[in-house]
């Protein structure tokens, strides 16, 4: 669909991970808002809604879009569904569109007295996480993208999951998947003002299995702030809260077992603002400039965004907005910059300050070329940062390189230094650039092909494999000095087929490297001098069950700390109720358990699991409360 004027949208659909055009990709362009909520944005009218189909080369192309925030999503049968949040319009550059080829994961649901469970909702964690029923004989069938996915599926009050995360592989069918319904569990208490205590009603409560992204269940609170979250599987949850007028907040690992009624209490803290004044070098207010405040805190509901415009004296105001940091970025109207930053605190009812003062921008326009030959197929990008006295980081910018070799920038005048970029690594020679105010500058760059081909000649690359032979999406390798293991070089992720690359020019010798998916861990390989080509296995991980020893424990939170050589986090952190834990998927290898009661009481033990063992535990807390 196209309209007759206004900003125009281009763009290509291609593959991810090979850059070939898809053709005949379903997009829907839906407008965000400036200071819409996150609970505000289920929807967009279909006035702010636009169609579009890329054609036969995977090019689209969307005129007569009013300018601001569009949230694009993209479909294609045997594609994963792809989704692009706050793509700003107008655009110079054209938006790139990846969809990764579909998984397809089949199973079935059975009730407690192993029956085929009709109608049984499954949900699928993912970008995006996916709801899908079960026909009459209890069966499933879903498109994922490639990597590691949470099932759990629920009917009613009954609920299940899968004990372990699944892996999927880019193409691939995994067949046989069975889920079977138990008593579901319920999280259950209240939502409160953090300062006063009062009662918050109509407060979003969203819970989704532990560190991954979406919503699998929702309540919404009464008038007391009392909530009810029914039909839970077995196993660790994430908790947000979200509310009008309040910032979010967030518990992480509240593990839930079958039919137990887990209470909560979750306080929400108000609100704060941030104002002031927009003007150009010469001090002059700048209308109309657009000031974005952006905040990725853990407790809220989406990355959220706030936008507002300067008024005839340049002042500006975003309200509502969810306290701690936040980045308030401007840039004037019409432009194509990408604008000065600041960090900024945002306190419960307070208002922040944030001045900008804009320089006035001028234009690059240039061309890359090849030192030989032609350039390469993978994308190119061109970064720049500013030199010279006075320099700010925030005037960053940088641009996506066509196939023909060009190239658009719009950046604050000045003395800029330009830096062509491929795979997140320099590709070229940085060269300076002296943009003047209100012109246009050239510059060449040039595709350094010599240090592309040594750089393919010094790069390790490998697969990491299941413990059951398959390919690991998403796992991480960690590449770091043999004798100080704990201070990794170099981690990257495997690709959906399992496969990594990492550059070993200017590395240091010998390397050991390691990898690891969740609890599943190998060891440490120390590489050949010469290597240039790895195979990697995980070992199966363990699982633990266990009780916490003493008078009158109604809760705690268990802490698992672990090695730090093999990529871990460093440790673990889960929350139950009651005196007694479960935890699967854990690594087999030293780990140190500390628990800790709301009443202060601490217990601590070190156990050694071995591969695929279930390991009983108890946990004796402390005699004496410490002070």
């Amino acid at each position: 669909m196209s309209r007759a004027s206004g900003p125009v949208l281009r763009g290509r659909t291609v593959v991810e991970g090979t850059e070939e055009p898809l053709p005949g990709v379903a997009l829907v362009l839906s407008r965000e808002e400036p200071g819409a909520a996150p609970w505000d944005a289920a929807s967009a009218p279909e006035a702010a809604r636009v169609d579009a189909t890329s054609d036969a080369r995977g090019d689209f192309q969307v005129e007569g879009l009013p300018p601001g925030l569009y949230r694009v999503e993209a479909q294609s049968p045997g594609y994963v569904r792809g989704v692009l949040d706050a793509v700003w319009v107008p655009r110079r550059e054209p938006l790139r569109v990846a969809l990764a080829v579909a998984c397809v994961i089949e199973g079935f649901v059975v009730d407690a007295r192993g029956q085929p469970a009709a109608g049984a909702e499954v949900y699928v964690t993912g970008s995006p996480a996916q709801w899908v029923s079960t026909g009459a004989g209890g069966g499933f069938s879903v498109e994922v993208e490639p990597g590691v996915h949470v099932l759990s599926a629920r009917r009613g009050e009954e609920a299940g999951a899968l004990e372990r995360p699944l892996v999927s592989v880019r193409g691939l069918t995994t067949r046989d998947v069975r889920i079977q319904l138990g008593a579901g569990a319920v999280l259950e208490g209240q939502v409160v003002a953090a300062r006063s205590g009062a009662p918050v009603k109509d407060a979003w409560i969203e819970v989704t299995p532990h560190g991954t992204e979406g919503t699998s269940h929702q309540a919404r609170s009464d008038a007391e702030g009392r909530f009810s979250v029914g039909g839970l599987s077995p196993g660790a949850q994430d908790v947000r809260a979200h509310a009008p007028g309040f910032s979010g907040a967030s518990r992480r690992g509240l593990v839930v077992r079958a039919g137990e009624r887990f209470p909560l209490r979750l306080e929400l803290a108000a609100r704060g603002a941030v104002e002031g004044v927009v003007r150009d070098a010469r001090g002059r207010p700048l209308p109309g400039a657009l000031v974005t405040g952006v905040s990725f805190l853990e407790a809220e509901a989406l990355p959220e965004t706030r936008t507002a415009q300067a008024d005839a004296s340049g002042h500006y105001r975003l309200d509502g907005l969810a306290v701690g940091p936040r980045l308030v970025t401007a840039r004037p109207e019409g432009s194509s910059w990408r604008g000065a930053s600041q960090s900024v605190d945002v306190r419960e009812d307070g208002v922040a300050r944030a001045d900008f003062t804009l320089a006035a921008t001028g234009a690059i326009e240039g061309r890359v070329r090849a030192s030989r030959g032609e350039l390469p197929p993978k994308a190119l990008e061109v970064t720049s940062s500013s030199q010279g006295e006075g320099a700010h980081a925030a005037e960053l910018g940088w641009a996506t390189v066509s196939p023909s070799g060009d190239f658009h920038l719009e950046l604050p005048a000045g003395t800029h230094e330009l830096l062509l970029v491929q795979d997140g690594r320099a590709a070229g020679t940085p060269t300076p650039v002296l943009v003047e105010a209100g012109r246009t500058a050239r510059s060449e760059l040039v595709w350094d092909a010599a240090r592309a081909e040594a750089r393919e000649a010094n790069t390790l690359r490998g697969t990491v494999f299941e413990p059951d032979g398959t390919p690991s999406p998403g796992a991480r390798v960690i590449v770091a000095p043999r004798d100080t293991p704990e201070t990794p070089w170099s981690v990257v992720l495997t690709d959906d087929s399992g496969r990594f690359a990492v550059d070993l020019t200017s590395s240091p010798r010998p390397l050991s490297v390691s990898a690891r998916q969740g609890g599943r861990v190998s060891g440490r390989s120390v590489l050949a001098a010469d290597a240039r080509e790895l195979g990697v296995r995980l070992r199966p991980s363990a699982s633990l069950r266990g009780r916490v020893l003493g008078e009158g424990v109604r809760g705690f939170t268990l802490t698992l700390q672990e090695r730090v050589d093999l990529g871990a986090p460093g440790e673990g952190r889960w929350e139950f109720s009651g005196d007694r834990f479960e935890l699967s998927d854990v690594p087999a290898q030293p780990l140190h358990l500390v628990v800790r009661t709301s009443e202060g009481r601490r217990g601590t033990v070190r156990i050694s699991p071995a591969e695929g063992a279930r390991v009983e535990v108890d946990i004796p807390l402390s005699a004496v409360l410490p002070r």
